[in-house]
């Protein structure tokens, strides 16, 4: 998913664990990875958390429209690269 990031503009996503980014709790990936701990019935998911932004960015989670629409780009290359290879 990096390598189909990078190849749109160059940028260099960093790979790593959600956990190590900043506290949360109750977050989506938790609750998604969580299910089957509540209840050994459900199967168990991986999670994903994907974030953009820069810290350039006064509101690093909200960038201006034409700088999401290259966000944008990068992340349906980054998924379509997922998918292909969870083939």
């Amino acid at each position: 998913m990096s390598d189909a990031i990078r190849g749109i503009r160059g940028r260099v996503y960093s790979v790593s664990q959600s956990m190590s980014l900043y506290p949360t709790a109750g977050s989506s990936d938790d609750y998604a990875y969580s299910r089957h701990i509540v209840d050994p019935s459900k199967p168990k998911v991986l999670s994903y958390t994907i974030e953009w932004g820069s810290a350039d960015n006064p509101t690093p989670f909200h960038p201006a429209y034409s700088e999401m629409q290259k966000i944008i780009q990068e992340i349906t290359s980054a998924l379509l690269a997922f998918c292909l290879a969870a083939t």
